[in-house]
């Protein structure tokens, strides 16, 4: 052990065991009154007698030892105590000894011994008085930290709770002592478990880092509730040296979200049979309209398969979203040619916009690693919005090109734009832009948060640059180490 950590060790056992204001109010008062008084005679008497020799040299240096004792056992008044007795008993006893020699200067040193044994008694009442005021403060940020409805608690470098407050009972069933000493891995999910162990780990590797956390945690009843909360590295902080965790019960939350999600999971399945029903039951009668030579109607029938196809593509990104949000979109990963899937997806748009014309500049593309549909689903989805956002322009250019280990694809149009601080909200779910006309673009919000996520499940990226009256270019990348 270094000297400076064993100076440190010294000093915090300082002011546990040596100097504690709380001590000094328990201690009786007589105690602290007649002790000061009963040493400053005895060490009197062991001057004039045992330690007559030492007191012929420095008779004032053991009285300052009864004022530090004092202070120590009673406080700043046992100290002013100790002072007052030591000044009278060096007066009574040792003052009459010097009489014949040195007389004055003797009184002189006692009366400059009396006002630094007062200095020293006033230093004393001002670490008092400061101790105090940060007990009033700790007290003050314990309550507000103990009584908040919020979880708190803090662990060790390796995981292990050493402190929790009293809130902690009204979220998880335990008292505050019977989680101290025990791994927090313990009460995470296993299915979850995982992933926290690894989220740990980037907090303790990044210094002084806070993450934010959603996890199943087990009550001591058994049950397991969503805790959602923050981690904060604090090992360096040197009055803290712990990993904080404050987190609140989010269990209804999730709930309520899981059971809105179940209830569109289901309608969107319920719906997508009639809806199913019809559209070939509209087949069928274009077929006989077309049969008959009953041309009236074909423009009519044309128009009803159109909203059945968006009513349906409306219903499937229902169905996608519910799947993503619970981990179940399906992927059919394989080695697929990337300059085929963007053709492909170009040339079936072209056919159902006479007002647009995509613009394809693509050259030499390497074969991609990946689920060939649902990259071409996403691609669908930013050239059908680039067509639906851009209605009074004509062209919408979609460039596909390498650039080092990615491969990157951009769809541009100059249609309204987005503004700046909506640009990270477009790819949120539900997400419509506040700057739209109301009830003039239609959809649910939905097809940039399924593209979004299907680009992260491949390991890409996906962004938007874009201003306002000057359209917007989409872009997402891939990687090709994948490949």
């Amino acid at each position: 052990m270094s000297v400076g950590l064993l100076l440190d060790k010294l000093k915090e056992m300082a002011l546990i065991h040596v100097w504690d204001w709380e001590n000094f109010s328990k201690r009786p008062l007589w105690a602290r009154l007649l002790i000061p008084v009963a040493l400053a005679l005895l060490i009197s008497w062991m001057i004039i007698g045992p330690l007559d020799f030492f007191g012929s040299y420095a008779p004032f240096l053991p009285y300052f030892g009864i004022i530090f004792f004092s202070a120590c056992y009673g406080g700043s008044r046992s100290a002013l105590v100790a002072s007052l007795a030591s000044a009278i008993c060096a007066v009574c006893f040792i003052y009459p000894r010097h009489t014949a020699n040195g007389a004055g200067a003797f009184g002189l040193l006692i009366a400059f011994f009396l006002a630094e044994a007062l200095l020293i008694t006033a230093l004393f009442a001002v670490i008092e008085l400061i101790q105090e005021r940060y007990k009033v403060d700790q007290e003050k940020y314990k309550g507000i930290i103990e009584k908040n409805a919020e979880g708190f608690l803090m662990t060790d470098e390796s995981g292990t709770i050493n402190y929790v407050c009293s809130s902690v009972t009204k979220i998880l069933g335990y008292g505050e002592t019977e989680l101290l000493g025990t791994p927090l891995q313990s009460l995470i999910h296993p299915d979850e478990l995982k992933s926290f162990n690894v989220q740990f780990l980037k907090v303790l590797a990044k210094g002084s880092h806070s993450m934010a956390f959603l996890q199943r945690l087990s009550t001591k009843q058994g049950e397991w509730k969503w805790i959602e909360g923050c981690v904060n590295n604090m090992l360096k902080d040197t009055n803290i040296k712990r990993i904080v965790f404050n987190y609140r019960n989010v269990t209804e939350r999730i709930n309520q979200t899981k059971q809105q999600e179940d209830f569109v999971h289901m309608a969107a399945h319920e719906l997508k049979t009639p809806i199913t029903a019809m559209r070939g039951y509209l087949q069928l009668m274009q077929m006989n309209h077309y049969k008959e030579h009953r041309d009236a109607d074909s423009s009519m029938l044309s128009r009803m398969h159109r909203q059945t196809d968006r009513l349906l593509n409306l219903i499937d990104e229902m169905l996608n979203v519910t799947r993503i949000r619970a981990g179940e979109l399906q992927y059919h990963f394989g080695n697929f040619d990337m300059q085929e899937c963007i053709q492909d997806v170009v040339d079936a748009l072209q056919a159902t916009t006479n007002k647009h014309k995509l613009i394809l500049h693509m050259g030499r593309l390497p074969i991609i690693y990946g689920d060939r549909d649902r990259i071409g689903q996403v691609l669908t989805n930013l050239i059908s919005n680039a067509i639906k956002y851009a209605p009074a322009e004509p062209e919408i250019v979609i460039t596909a090109l390498t650039d080092g280990d990615w491969l990157k694809v951009k769809v541009k149009d100059h249609g309204i734009g987005i503004p700046k601080e909506q640009q990270k909200k477009i790819f949120e779910r539900f997400y419509r832009s506040e700057s739209l006309p109301k009830n003039t673009y239609q959809g649910l919000g939905l097809g940039l948060y399924i593209a979004m996520d299907i680009i992260k499940t491949h390991g890409g990226k996906i962004g938007v640059e874009s201003e306002v009256g000057a359209g917007s270019e989409f872009w997402f990348s891939l990687p090709l180490k994948a490949s």
